[in-house]
């Protein structure tokens, strides 16, 4: 993701989930499917063999024209 045009994968939003112990959800879609959210998990990844402490926070994303993320200020 050093490069301009170079947006974040699945791997990148978890990674991120982890790092900040904080879920991460994301409102997208699959192909021509329904609009639905995908929550990447900060405990899913472990430090040996036991969770990590979370925060109770989250952040939320919208996966604009499916080509990049904008901040979700308010879900309904």
């Amino acid at each position: 993701m050093e490069e301009d045009g170079t947006w974040a994968t699945d791997a990148e939003i978890l990674a991120t989930a982890c790092l900040l112990r904080t879920d991460i959800f994301v409102f997208t879609r699959s192909a021509n499917g329904p609009w639905m959210w995908h929550l990447f998990k900060s405990t899913s990844l472990k430090k040996k063999g036991r969770p990590v402490k979370r925060n109770n926070k989250s952040l939320y994303f919208y996966h604009h024209n499916l080509n990049h993320y904008m901040v979700v200020h308010d879900v309904y």
